[in-house]
């Protein structure tokens, strides 16, 4: 998604514990004298995370400059339009919850040298209905309501964008870690007869060597375990349906040492695998 687990973290820690305080409304007319650089066909709501953002809105009746602290969030309905390019916008960085039809967005806005650079952080699709009836009631309360009332909506709004994005993340990190996973083990299972650890695998699937560990023991088990328990499987297998030599059988279960295949297999099958042949041939 272009955007680091840490600063997606503090994101979605800013989303679940602003203490709201204010609320300001936008709308789509009257509209200013210079182009608008920011209006789009969806609602939304911003707010800041950090520094200090000056926001040129319109109100209903007149257009405003003014800043949007971290307690409180600015609501936009379809069409309302912010501008960015004037002249008392300072750096900042900003959250912009996104209410499309299809969809909720949750895209990161960072301004610095009147530089602006947007990141998608999130998409949960759909949203629910119950943020859509609460997003709805609340642009239709802009201003015509008190300001307790009006926050004490903001905030359930809130609420169910955090447990909507909390749940839509942890289902496609089991997702993603467990077909991960699969992948993983497809390829020890074709590289048995090679050199194979953490690290080759790592590189093999461009991930963080710690992060391979990781995935296992998401499914309780170890990468060591794994592969030596699919490397005595297949020992067992050449012992059973082939007359490969032992030796033969240890560089195809990608064992440079003889001695320490048999150490290891006996181990597992509390036998040797000559000893193991003889039992499989007995049992035949």
């Amino acid at each position: 998604m272009g955007i680091d687990d840490e600063l997606k973290d503090k994101i979605i820690h800013n989303l679940n514990n602003i203490e709201l305080s204010e609320i300001c409304f936008g709308c789509a007319e009257p509209l200013p004298d210079f182009k608008v650089t920011s209006s789009i066909p969806s609602p939304r709501i911003i707010m800041t995370l950090s520094g200090k953002r000056h926001y040129c809105f319109s109100n209903g009746s007149k257009i405003v400059y003014k800043p949007l602290k971290s307690n409180a969030v600015l609501v936009l309905p379809p069409y309302a339009w912010t501008d960015v390019d004037n002249p008392k916008i300072s750096d900042s960085h900003t959250l912009s919850i996104v209410f499309r039809d299809d969809c909720i967005r949750f895209v990161e806005v960072k301004i610095h040298k009147h530089r602006r650079d947007l990141n998608i952080i999130h998409t949960v699709n759909p949203p629910s209905n119950a943020i859509a009836y609460s997003l709805k009631a609340l642009i239709s309360l802009a201003n015509h309501s008190a300001m307790n009332e009006m926050l004490s909506l903001a905030k359930v709004i809130l609420s169910l964008c955090y447990k909507e994005l909390m749940i839509d993340i942890n289902i496609q990190k089991r997702t993603s870690s467990t077909f991960l996973l699969k992948r993983i083990k497809q390829f020890v299972d074709e590289n048995l007869h090679k050199p194979i650890d953490r690290q080759i695998i790592a590189d093999e699937f461009s991930i963080n060597a710690n992060y391979v560990s990781q995935i296992f023991g998401q499914s309780n088990e170890k990468l060591s375990d794994y592969i030596v328990t699919q490397r005595m499987d297949k020992a067992s297998y050449f012992l059973t349906m082939t007359n490969l030599t032992i030796n033969e059988i240890a560089h195809k279960c990608g064992y440079s040492q003889t001695n320490y295949f048999i150490t290891v297999f006996k181990s597992k099958f509390m036998c040797t695998p000559l000893e193991y042949r003889k039992k499989m041939l007995y049992l035949k």
